[in-house]
């Protein structure tokens, strides 16, 4: 019996740091006889899911970085590049540190085996009912966090040429038309009209490994080059309790600790370069709108030694 392979079929599962597992599946039909090269597509495809959602340290690898785009952060003048990812490397291959994966390792694992027969048990369904719930719960927070993310970059960075491009409607093109994550974005940006700022800031550290996209960079003095470091959060409670492990544990055991942790990490990289952090601030929204919440740095002293021991 003859016949000959007209689609590849690849699964994976991907650990994530939600709390089910990813089970993606992709099928390409094969062009022209070439098997291998479907194979490659298929896998590009698996890989690229597994960059952008699995757990740090756990992700499937290609041989090597694959679509790469060089980028140079302005600020500290070292250029990268940047995979489909979103993960940076240097000319070497080699890729950058983000304080999301730092803190990974200093984060108490949320225990849902532990949890999970007390929710089943306590008001009925199946482990696979409340691990879906958990998960569906955590992508509405971070997709709304993103569109809000999303639309006050687009504003920050275009307010002015979205201006004059609705100035006939009276409106502004570079606001989201989304009601409540315009909402979002004009609440914000009370009170701020003549600040000076940026969005969506890339700070790398090429001596370090160490690198960081800053929510809104704000200039107290751009001559001086003073700065506060600013992140906007749309998640429902700060004070939500998240333990941490050593050095870290003497920190209050809330999700704000480990925003102090990821703001110091930006504000380390940046006074290596020659800023001035003057101050470190959330910026949280709320059902009334958005409040400021301005933070300590933290000592990292015994973590962010010399290089490659982070």
């Amino acid at each position: 019996m003859s016949g000959r392979v007209t689609e590849i079929k690849i699964g994976a599962t991907i650990p994530t740091s939600q709390y089910a597992n990813l089970q993606p599946e992709i099928t390409v039909e094969i062009e022209d006889g070439d098997v291998e090269g479907a194979k490659k597509l298929a896998l590009q495809h698996i890989v690229g899911i597994s960059e952008r959602y699995a757990e740090s340290g756990r992700e499937l690898r290609a041989a090597g970085p694959t679509n790469l785009t060089k980028v140079e952060s302005a600020l500290t003048g070292v250029a990268a590049y940047i995979d489909s990812g979103h993960h940076f490397y240097n000319d070497k291959g080699d890729q950058y540190l983000s304080p999301s994966s730092f803190l990974k390792k200093y984060k108490k694992p949320f225990p849902k085996q532990f949890i999970l027969p007390k929710m089943v048990g306590a008001y009925g369904g199946t482990d696979e009912d409340w691990t879906t719930m958990w998960s569906l719960q955590g992508d509405i927070s971070t997709q709304l966090g993103k569109a809000i993310h999303a639309g006050i970059e687009l504003y920050g960075k275009y307010g002015e040429l979205g201006a004059k491009a609705g100035a006939k409607e009276n409106t502004n093109k570079a606001l989201p038309t989304q009601p409540y994550v315009k909402w979002a974005v004009q609440e914000y940006f009370k009170g701020k009209e003549k600040d000076d700022a940026e969005y969506e800031v890339l700070v790398l550290d090429d001596e370090n490994m160490r690198m960081g996209l800053i929510d809104r960079l704000k200039y107290v003095d751009r001559k001086k080059k003073i700065v506060r470091v600013q992140d906007l959060k749309t998640n429902a409670d700060l004070h939500k309790k998240e333990e941490l492990l050593t050095p870290f544990n003497t920190l209050a055991p809330e999700v704000l600790s480990t925003y102090r942790i990821q703001l110091t990490w930006y504000a380390k990289i940046l006074e290596k370069y020659g800023y001035t952090v003057e101050g470190m601030d959330i910026e949280h929204l709320t059902a009334d709108g958005w409040t400021t919440v301005t933070i300590e740095q933290v000592d990292m002293t015994q973590v962010l030694g010399q290089k490659g021991k982070t």
